[in-house]
């Protein structure tokens, strides 16, 4: 099977054997942080009425505080967003990361190759890009999320601002965003980071800023 695609005119001084740079890894650890920490806290409001009771005098301020940690990590999150769509126009490595994450119509041949190549063993596996079709799908739906859950966090924030159908709204669809969001990192990118017999325990870039031992990632054709 012929390659679906390359990944042509890289940059000069790019190094395509790095798959996260340092800058890179200190985004994605903010946002892990950042992300984590809005999971946990915001979930504390929908906890069962027999723990609240047993935190007793203290559930005030647990709760306090609570929304504090919430905010803050709230406007984390925010601020490393920001500085990543500075780092996507403002770097040469970040528009070409940014280019290769475009959807592209060879994405839906790669999914289509893919799921033949796991109904038969008898079908290669087909050569990604930098970016294949699942990893843009995630990133994708991450930038949705993350302005989605900005927008109607801040307006939850500011409650007094809003008319009282625009806060229930902004309600209704920041809880439904936040357990959505957290059922992909869990079930989707936990197990192909993590889980998945190809990379387990775990794939070291986050870390390392490295796939493998000093390799591009698997599958990836970077002529």
């Amino acid at each position: 099977m012929t390659d679906v695609r390359r990944v042509t005119d890289i940059p000069a001084g790019i190094d395509t054997g790095v798959r996260l740079s340092v800058n890179e890894r200190l985004q994605h650890g903010t946002m892990f942080v950042s992300f984590t920490v809005l999971a946990l806290s915001g979930f504390m409001v929908h906890l069962p009425r027999a723990i609240i009771v047993a935190l007793g005098l203290a559930s005030p301020v647990v709760f306090e505080i609570r929304g504090t940690i919430h905010r803050v990590s709230g406007i984390a999150m925010v601020v490393v967003s920001v500085y990543h769509l500075f780092y996507l126009l403002g770097t040469r490595r970040g528009r070409w990361q940014l280019r290769e994450m475009l959807p592209r119509p060879c994405d839906w041949t790669e999914f289509r190759q893919t799921l033949s190549h796991f109904r038969s063993g008898d079908a290669p596996r087909p050569k990604y890009g930098w970016y294949n079709y699942a990893e843009k799908a995630e990133y994708w739906a991450l930038v949705w999320g993350t302005v989605i859950m900005a927008l109607t966090g801040f307006i939850l924030w500011l409650e007094e601002l809003s008319p009282k159908i625009v806060i229930d709204v902004s309600a209704v669809i920041h809880r439904y965003e936040a357990i959505l969001a957290v059922l992909a990192v869990v079930v989707w990118h936990v197990y192909h980071v993590h889980l998945s017999p190809e990379v387990f325990p775990m794939n070291p870039a986050w870390l390392t800023g490295k796939t493998g031992e000093g390799e591009p990632e698997e599958g990836a054709d970077h002529e």
